[in-house]
């Protein structure tokens, strides 16, 4: 390559040339060392560099690799940013270890490749604890890159979010929100209304004022804590004949021009121009705390290319996306994927392929519903789709839920009562997120009372260490109630609801443990998430026989946690 590369960071210096014409000087847009698993981003011009499309890694591809103070070595890309007519090349990347840093770059066009000297950096210590993956102690839960637990708890969000939203969010407990790449999002001063490859940047390129949206999502995410599900593909744009009233918006995707929705799984050409967007996305938020996962699809089953096409296609497809995601994203974010809240929606393929097994619930979609009973039979219905779903041993989910596909009515204390008993359900059977309520601030479905059930129920799970420990499905059992739980060696967590939905004071249960000794065991108030009262239990015969405590107030519900704190 003929040219030079201005690399602009915080220290004032001129690196030596190395290979072909390369000229860096080093400033800085970080003010200080970043600190761990803060955003190092490095802003490159380009002179005398051959393309026609900036975008194009096959014209020019820009490559990053940092060395860590430990010498473990990590690849980024590079990505252009034209966003209000910036003309800018740019590298993101976030250190994961404290220490001095060294980092190379390379930038190849049709005339060769050029490489620039070794810069260095150093890293501080920071109170963040960086991207989110599955743990390696239990793979059914999360935890953070630096080890500390990480359990689920939030909304879909999927548009119109704002910075005062995930503020509201934040206060009320939450940790994570869905986001989508569609055309709804009427709070991103237009580029929101624009997939980030879109109808005014065409295939192969990639909107900038959408990629600038996101830009501000993913710095909000990391601002307030509440972390995004990116959905790279929502089914509206991959549905434009669909029957059953399903959206359809494949006239608003770019890659009607490539080929037809049906045939989209199946398209070789659409493929080349999809790992080019997908090295896109990663290059540009792929860095970030603020990221969760990257779901692939949302709704799979309500698209063309699996409904008229070819389901062993999509399939195919689905798998094809996450290993390209698993094997180019240097930060290992998890990948997931779902089909439609139907009850006959099972999808055990894409369980097996992605990070997150992920399946949907809308309850008036075939669900079993107990006409006198309704709460119960949501309970039951939620319990067993997380107790399926763990059997996968990955972190699962329940992706959408709610909305107005529920067997009670919005806006009612039944409907509050569906929510809260969703959230514990879900927990007290092995899934590691909060069921993903469509959705928040859209039709006020999400009220201060639903958000009040979030704020307690997140009270509660947030200082648990759900991730380090070896859980299984406990043994509880009692009479007129429904008791759901998790149990270790020496510890266990248990739900527990009357199945009438009266007062749960007084109810007896007992707990089959594994150690004898004697149990601290505290009791939960669900409504609020707080402790209401603790007792020394002493296991007889292997079981802790046990009477629920007076509560503050009348409820259905109770938690209990208990571990053991004498062996006998």
């Amino acid at each position: 390559m003929k040219g030079y590369i201005a690399l602009f960071m915080i220290i004032s210096s001129i690196l030596p040339v190395t290979g072909a014409t390369m000229e860096i000087s080093v400033d800085s847009v970080n003010t200080g060392s970043p600190g761990l698993y803060e955003k190092y981003e490095l802003y490159l011009h380009l002179s005398d560099v051959s393309y026609s499309n900036p975008f194009d890694p096959d014209q020019v591809d820009i490559r990053a690799t940092f060395t860590s103070p430990g010498g473990r070595s990590r690849t980024v890309n590079g990505f252009y940013d034209d966003y209000r007519s910036r003309d800018q090349w740019k590298v993101r990347f976030a250190p994961d270890e404290v220490g001095q840093w060294k980092c190379r770059l390379s930038v190849t066009d049709s005339s060769g490749t050029s490489r620039s000297a070794v810069h260095s950096f150093v890293a501080d210590s920071s109170s963040h604890h960086g991207w989110i993956r599955a743990s390696g102690i239990n793979p059914g839960y999360l935890q953070h890159d630096d080890g500390h637990g990480f359990y689920g708890v939030g909304m879909c969000y999927p548009w119109n979010v704002t910075l005062s939203g995930l503020e509201d969010l934040a206060a009320h407990g939450a940790n994570s929100f869905f986001y989508w790449n569609g055309t709804y999002d009427k709070a991103g001063n237009g580029g929101g209304t624009r997939l980030i490859e879109s109808m005014k940047s065409g295939p192969g390129k990639y909107d900038q004022h959408k990629c600038a949206r996101i830009d501000q999502l993913i710095e909000w995410a990391e601002q307030t804590g509440v972390k995004m599900i990116l959905v790279i593909w929502p089914h509206d744009y991959l549905a434009d004949d669909m029957p059953g009233g399903w959206v359809e918006r494949w006239g608003r995707n770019p890659y009607h021009e490539i080929t037809s929705a049906e045939a989209f799984y199946r398209s070789e050409e659409a493929w080349e121009y999809q790992k080019k967007l997908y090295r896109y996305i990663i290059a540009r938020w792929g860095y970030s705390r603020g990221l969760a996962a990257w779901q692939i699809v949302a709704e799979i089953s309500g698209t063309d290319g699996w409904v008229a096409g070819d389901t062993v296609a999509a399939n195919q497809w689905t798998e094809k996306v996450h290993d390209y995601l698993k094997t180019h994203d240097p930060f290992g974010h998890p990948t997931t994927a779902s089909q439609h809240g139907h009850v006959a929606n099972d999808w055990p393929e894409g369980y097996r392929m992605v990070d997150l097994p992920n399946r949907e619930i809308y309850e008036n979609q075939g669900w079993p519903v107990d006409t006198l009973n309704p709460l119960r039979s949501s309970i039951q219905n939620y319990a067993n789709i997380a107790g399926s779903l763990s059997a996968y041993s990955k972190p699962a989910i329940i992706g959408e839920t709610g909305f107005t596909f529920t067997p009670v009515k919005p806006g009612t204390g039944e409907y509050t009562h569906l929510f809260h008993n969703a959230l514990w359900a879900a927990f007290s059977n092995g899934l590691a997120a909060t069921p993903y309520w469509w959705a928040y601030q859209y039709g006020r479905l999400v009220t201060d009372e639903i958000l009040a059930q979030l704020r307690a129920f997140s009270r509660f799970v947030t200082p648990l260490t759900l991730h380090n420990v070896p859980w299984k499905k406990a043994d509880v059992s009692g009479q007129g109630i429904d008791a759901y739980g998790l149990q270790s060696d020496n510890r266990i967590l248990v739900w527990l609801r009357t199945t009438d939905g009266g007062d749960i004071t007084g109810s007896e249960i007992t707990l089959n443990t594994a150690t004898a000794g004697a149990y601290r065991v505290s009791w939960i108030g669900t409504w609020s998430g707080r402790q209401i009262s603790e007792q020394i239990i002493r296991s007889e015969g292997g079981a802790l026989r046990i009477t629920v405590p007076d509560l503050p107030e009348p409820h259905p519900d109770v938690a209990l946690k208990t571990h053991i704190v004498r062996d006998r």
